[in-house]
């Protein structure tokens, strides 16, 4: 275990991040879970089965901020973020 695992001030600044990012956290593990009940019953290999929701999930995490980038480059107005 690294020093900075050890220090108190790197667990709070991590989950400060993770609180502030939640709504995405779970935007991102339902996609996955969709993906993955999906893939089963396709019948498909575990592995592909959880890559397939690694994918998705990783997708719907960063749908709404790369949305935001490119929808107030196109049209030149800024999105509303929400609270």
């Amino acid at each position: 275990m690294s020093l900075r695992e050890k220090e108190p001030r790197f667990w709070v600044a991590l989950l400060a991040w993770i609180r502030s990012h939640q709504i995405d956290f779970s935007y991102a593990s339902l996609a996955a879970l969709f993906s993955f009940l999906r893939n089963a019953w396709g019948k498909y290999s575990r592995s592909r089965r959880l890559l397939d929701a690694f994918y998705c999930g990783t997708l719907a995490f960063f749908a709404q901020p790369l949305l935001s980038i490119v929808y107030s480059g196109a049209f030149d107005v800024p999105l509303p973020l929400r609270c």
